[in-house]
């Protein structure tokens, strides 16, 4: 019962996550999806906005060009003419104001589009024309009081002589009739001489003062209305640009949709993204340009100049024998394939077999098994890049049989080269899965740096390890691994290459064609042997299952490269 109720516990409990899961996921999903639709309204309504002040933006500078343009022409006119030009512009503002109607909202342009945006621009441009217009008649009202200014100026300056010589003449005759008053006291008597000498100077005297009050007068008078012109022609100079009022509701909802641009997720992604791209465009057309400029080095530069050295012998007093090897060949047949898909090996009483345990198929229950750290001690480095590590020593009393497969690489064969004494064989300690050896005397393994070597240098390959015999070493390939004598005059692609005799004399040729190295087909440099007697060892099928291709196999195949500097 207890089981029963913890089984339905746990599928409650498994269902009710799964559904917080589920409701977790569609909420985020719709957060992301609101914010992509925010970003695009409102990316596609900035551009919309943009696009449309660009279009009222280009018109208005082509109407302003042309009012500056009618407003240069009418400089040199008359007042006649400019009075009309004003009345032409009053009436086209008219007519223009009575076809804008409501002014329109910028939002509804972004969100209903099509016609109501096309509206919209319009009616601003019909706004932004009569600002302008109005712009023009305050120029040319301007310049209608400039040459009233001009003319009142010179109609002031006239009166103003008037007056001043009305007021000389009223002083003349107010000085004369003075002196005729002084001359004769009697002058204030009726019907006397002296008075009637005084009477006609006095009217005189009268009368100018009259004129020179009514010049007077007249020169008060042109001056306030000179005064008053010149105020409204500063007035006039003073009206407002009408313009920027035009724009700024416009202007604003941009402002306002951009700020709320600058707050979205999405659009600071995109915006970064753009940011960098020329950049990761850069790096990318770098990474993939630049292995194809270092294959083109080492191909036609390096490669060559490689081929060019002398050949290498590590060990020409060895024997280059393999046992078993030469007595299969024929004339017909200078090669032999010594690999299966299984190999059944035989120990006797005074041998051990040290195996991978990943290759160790069946064995007999009889015998002595024990776990080999390292295959050898002095080279635990070599032993653990190579992996040769964890193996499995099988030891037995008398002459055991063990089943030797690749369990787990279905295109691997295991071959068997049986090195007799005397013999030795440069060899990649990566392809050896076990050896064969007496038990008081473990294979024997030497290392060659050529480091005084260009040759070494160009190929990379400083340290080669050397497998004496007497010994069996079990090795893996894929596909099969064959043997062939090195007096034939061929090579061979050095990614096959497992192992060669000591004794022979050993040398790099580049690649046939550089396609297929730069395709990542084929190695720079194939393997050459020459001398012996002696053979060499390869593989049927390099690399299998490894990466090619035009940029090579990355991290993996730079540590390939290291452990071939090494030998292994």
């Amino acid at each position: 019962m207890s089981t029963l109720l913890g089984i339905v516990g746990h599928w409650i409990i498994r269902n009710l996550l799964s559904l917080l899961l589920i409701i977790a996921v569609l909420m985020a999903a719709g957060m992301i999806q609101k914010e992509i639709r925010s970003y695009l309204l409102t990316r596609d309504g900035i551009a919309a906005l943009k696009a449309g002040q660009a279009l009222v933006e280009r018109d208005i500078t082509a109407q302003r060009a042309e009012s500056v343009e009618r407003a240069e022409r009418f400089k040199a006119a008359g007042d006649a003419a400019l009075a009309q030009r004003i009345a032409q512009i009053e009436s086209e503002i008219a007519r223009k104001s009575a076809l804008q109607g409501m002014s329109l909202d910028p939002k509804k342009c972004v969100l209903l589009g099509g016609a109501a945006c096309t509206a919209y621009f319009e009616s601003l441009k019909r706004s932004a024309g009569i600002s302008l217009l109005a712009q023009e008649r305050g120029a040319l009202s301007a310049l209608r009081m400039a040459l009233a200014i001009e003319q009142g100026a010179r109609e002031l300056e006239r009166l103003r002589q008037v007056h001043a010589a009305i007021y000389a003449s009223y002083q003349s005759a107010d000085l004369a009739l003075s002196a005729v008053r002084a001359a004769n006291p009697t002058w204030w008597l009726p019907l006397s001489q002296a008075n009637q000498r005084v009477l006609p100077l006095a009217q005189e005297r009268d009368d100018l003062y009259a004129r020179n009050k009514r010049a007077f007068e007249a020169y008060l008078n042109q001056k306030q209305a000179l005064d008053a012109i010149r105020q409204s022609g500063a007035l006039v100079r003073q009206a407002p640009d009408q313009i920027a009022s035009v724009l700024q509701s416009l202007n604003q909802e941009i402002g306002a949709r951009e700020q709320s641009y600058r707050q979205n997720w999405v659009a600071l992604l995109v915006d970064s993204a753009h940011q960098v791209l020329p950049t990761a465009i850069a790096l990318l057309l770098g990474i993939m340009v630049t292995p194809i400029a270092i294959k083109a080095f080492f191909y036609f530069l390096i490669a060559p100049f490689a081929s060019r050295r002398a050949a290498i012998t590590l060990l020409p007093d060895v024997s280059g024998d393999i046992e078993g090897v030469a007595e299969c060949m024929t004339s017909d047949a200078d090669r032999l394939k010594v690999s299966a898909v299984s190999q059944a090996i035989t120990i006797h009483a005074n041998q051990e077999l040290l195996i991978h345990p990943e290759y160790l198929q069946s064995s007999a229950t009889q015998g002595d098994k024990a776990t080999q750290w390292l295959l050898d001690w002095s080279y635990p480095l070599t032993s653990l890049a190579a992996g040769l590590f964890g193996m499995t020593r099988i030891r037995a009393a008398a002459s055991a049989t063990i089943v030797v497969s690749a369990t787990k690489d279905p295109l691997s064969e295991v071959g068997v080269i049986s090195l007799p004494a005397g013999a030795a064989l440069v060899f990649q300690p990566h392809r050896l899965i076990g050896v064969v050896q007496e038990k008081d005397r473990p294979v024997k393994i030497t290392r060659h740096w050529r480091l005084g070597s260009l040759n070494a240098w160009l190929t990379l390959q400083l340290r080669y390890l050397v497998f004496h015999g007497p010994a069996k070493l079990v090795v893996k390939g894929c596909r099969g691994i064959r043997v062939e004598r090195a007096d034939q005059g061929r090579s061979i692609n050095q990614a096959a290459t497992i192992g060669f005799s000591a004794n022979l004399a050993y040398s790099t040729l580049r690649c046939e064609t550089f396609g297929a190295y730069l395709m990542g087909r084929q190695e720079l440099f194939n393997d050459h042997f020459g001398g012996g007697p002696g053979f060499y060892v390869y593989e049927e099928m390099p690399h299998g299952g490894a990466k090619t291709g035009l940029f090579g196999r990355g991290l993996e195949g730079f540590a390939d490269s290291v452990l071939k500097v090494l030998g292994v």
